[in-house]
């Protein structure tokens, strides 16, 4: 059976995922100062970053129409699953529900499947992994649906950034007396807004307490995937806090593409 897992590009692989015929992604482009960078497997965070650096610049980010989720698609395939991030905060899920409904005129017999993840970067991922391991443990369409879609609303995704002010400048929030001055450990919520779930007043005491944040009973056995921008020394520091809690069955780290 040919099985397609195509996710948009608030999604961030693992080398593993990037290595993979079964997951694509359907780049966005980031347009900074002129210079065009797609989202795909060749994309380098590195030099994303590095272009952000400039003094003045003009940024713009260009996500894929349904044309484009149209080529991505393969014409051959028995089920399609579709991996989207929240449609609260992304076009990308009605993007990709009119790109089904598009496709399904021309292979009505195709099982197809859009997924409103309510969250992005590893949190899209963590779903995308799990409708490959119930497809390759022989699951059928439905059950790997319903499974997914449950799996999703149980799923966490926490951000801890270096200050607030990049999640306002995304939207994911507005501008309340005293964040500024404060480390915050953020969570997004089924709605797909994000909300502060905790503070502390240096970076390092914020790496701690999201790690007693992590360290309790539900998150044993479970995989956390965890994606920085540019910041792997704080990422690999924030793995062995969680290591020592002994909670999770393992811990992956991965590069942000270029939407996180």
């Amino acid at each position: 059976m040919r099985v397609q897992i195509l996710c948009d590009s608030c999604c961030d692989f693992t080398a593993t995922e990037r290595l993979s015929s079964v997951f694509q992604k359907v780049p966005a482009t980031v347009v900074v100062s002129g210079c065009r960078l797609a989202d795909d497997k060749q994309f380098q965070q590195r030099a994303l970053l590095e272009a952000l650096r400039a003094e003045s610049l003009e940024l713009k980010l260009e996500f894929p129409d349904e044309r484009a989720y149209l080529e991505a698609m393969d014409p051959g395939a028995e089920e399609i699953y579709l991996v989207t991030s929240s449609a609260a905060v992304s076009d990308q899920y009605e993007t990709a529900s009119r790109a089904r409904r598009m496709f399904l005129r021309e292979r009505p017999d195709c099982r197809i499947h859009v997924f409103n993840t309510r969250s992005g970067s590893v949190g899209q991922l963590l779903a995308a992994r799990q409708i490959c391991r119930l497809q390759r443990s022989g699951c059928a369409f439905r059950q790997i649906v319903e499974r997914v879609e449950t799996e999703i609303l149980s799923s966490t995704l926490l951000l801890l950034p270096a200050s607030p002010e990049g999640l306002r400048q995304g939207g994911l929030i507005h501008r309340r007396r005293g964040w500024g001055r404060l480390h915050g450990i953020y969570r997004m919520t089924l709605e797909g807004t994000v909300a502060r779930a905790a503070a502390a007043l240096t970076e390092r005491s914020a790496e701690k307490r999201l790690a007693e944040l992590l360290g309790n009973s539900e998150t044993a056995g479970k995989t956390c995937l965890m994606s920085h921008c540019g910041a792997v020394e704080r990422a690999r520091r924030l793995a062995q806090l969680l290591q020592k809690n002994g909670r999770f069955s393992s811990i992956l780290l991965t590069e942000a593409g270029a939407v996180s």
